[in-house]
């Protein structure tokens, strides 16, 4: 029961500590970020730039026009990504997985209601291909995904 109890501290303190980084990060880019900025130019064929771009829909600005529901639907999903991890007794890794996701969800959800959009500020050129902007939250939650994506195997409950 304890150890159970010290892994649900210790997510819920990643938790606080990932939402707390993607804050600090979007306060900056939002009070001192006014012309893009090159972090780096043709590292092995990528360019990393920092740019001040706000988005009011979801993955690259898809559904714009529909902030509010978009609004509503971010908030039901991590209503029921928490519901989940306090209910079920989920293995560890799985919990990890979904805290990174929940981090990012609830980070760009803090935007919303602060700025009235999200602020995206990561721009990679990958040979000469931009796919797109990003932020410090969508990161976490594409993290997130992945890895459970690529876990889901070695997640699942045997079946004999």
């Amino acid at each position: 029961m304890r150890k159970v109890f010290s892994k649900k501290i210790l997510l819920v303190f990643l938790l606080v500590t990932l939402i707390g980084i993607d804050a600090v990060i979007k306060n900056f880019v939002h009070l001192h970020l006014f012309e893009p900025v090159t972090v780096w130019k043709n590292f092995f064929g990528i360019d990393f730039h920092l740019h001040y771009v706000t988005n009011r829909g979801g993955a690259w600005g898809l559904g714009a026009a529909f902030h509010e529901p978009l609004l509503i639907l971010r908030i039901l999903v991590i209503l029921g990504l928490g519901a989940y991890l306090c209910i079920k007794t989920v293995p560890f890794k799985k919990s990890l997985f979904i805290t990174l996701i929940l981090s990012g969800a609830i980070g760009n959800v803090i935007d919303s209601f602060l700025y009235g959009h999200v602020i995206d500020m990561f721009h990679f050129i990958f040979w000469k291909r931009s796919y797109g902007i990003f932020n410090f939250a969508d990161g976490m939650i594409f993290l997130g995904g992945f890895c459970l994506l690529f876990a889901a195997k070695k997640l699942a409950p045997a079946s004999h």
